[in-house]
């Protein structure tokens, strides 16, 4: 025999039900890069470089906070005829707010750590200083000789024109 539940306990209900749906964007669809057992290992560079799931995150979590102390602020009277609490609406934004504010750490944390890993590592060393004779007593670079004649100065011998 079925019994009829209350417009109350369905909102319930459907509330808990999507806490385990919704687990944030970052959750479920960052992928963090992979580390090496080995220095001889090959590393997939197949992770998310996008900050697309934590800015939605953050985006859902300022919504979250918001409605949390908007509920919170609220008097007693404005939840009569709803079908949840005030203390089960605040319960519930606190508990969505840490939800999300916890998936946007976490994308902002995989996808900064696989951007590092996507660009190349640039080792820059110290300068290789110009050969000494190009530069003069003061630091400042000797002007380039003058150019070369291209004819031949050697006598010619005589009889020759």
């Amino acid at each position: 025999m079925l019994k009829r539940v209350s417009e109350k306990g369905l909102c319930v209900t459907l509330i808990l039900g999507m806490t385990g749906v919704l687990p944030g964007c970052s959750f479920l669809f960052t992928t963090a890069p992979k580390s090496a057992e080995s220095p001889a290992e090959f590393v997939s560079k197949k992770c998310t470089t996008s900050k697309a799931a934590p800015i939605i995150d953050t985006v859902i979590a300022g919504y979250q906070g918001f409605r949390t102390v908007y509920a919170a602020t609220t008097d007693k009277s404005s939840y009569d005829g709803a079908p949840i609490s005030r203390e089960a609406d605040i319960a519930f934004g606190l508990g969505f707010f840490t939800l999300f504010t916890a998936s946007a750490i976490y994308g902002y944390y995989v996808t900064s750590k696989c951007s590092s890993r996507q660009e190349p590592v640039i080792v820059e060393g110290p300068a290789r200083p110009e050969k000494q004779e190009n530069w003069d007593e003061d630091g400042n670079p000797r002007p380039p000789p003058p150019p070369r004649q291209q004819w031949n100065t050697q006598p010619r011998p005589p009889g020759q024109r």
